[in-house]
């Protein structure tokens, strides 16, 4: 099944500070990104095949969409966390086969990630995460 909606949950720099990990995220951030991205395959309740990193199945003819279902895509939701994570990915050593596959190298300093956040949410796209949702998670 594929998730009806799907969204990139972000810290806006400068409104919102660190999450309070322990506590639930959804009134801790205030909007959201839809991202069509993400409305792929999620939940499988017949064997299937998944590419790398579970983002296709290859029986994608066979995938219906889940009403109501959402995918919430949390990358970004704390740039601290995403600063810490990506300093971790690149200390990883990989195999040429896997960095032609899926090359690990990401934003480890600051100020490159501030500019990444800055490239990749400046559509300013946002919309305040519904009612409903922010207290689900």
């Amino acid at each position: 099944m594929a998730p009806e909606h799907a969204a990139d949950v972000i810290q806006r720099l400068g409104d919102e500070g660190p999450l309070r990990l322990g506590e639930p995220l959804g009134p801790q951030r205030g909007f959201l990104r839809p991202n069509a991205m993400y409305r792929k395959p999620v939940l499988a309740c017949e064997p299937a095949s998944w590419s790398q990193g579970f983002h296709q199945v290859y029986e994608e003819a066979r995938v219906g969409v889940e009403p109501g279902l959402w995918l919430l895509h949390l990358q970004a939701a704390d740039f601290d966390l995403l600063l810490r994570k990506n300093r971790a990915w690149n200390a990883i050593r990989q195999s040429g086969a896997d960095r032609r596959i899926s090359p690990q190298q990401r934003p480890d300093d600051e100020n490159s990630l501030r500019a990444w956040f800055a490239r990749a949410y400046a559509d300013k796209g946002f919309v305040p995460i519904p009612w409903e949702l922010r207290r689900q998670f």
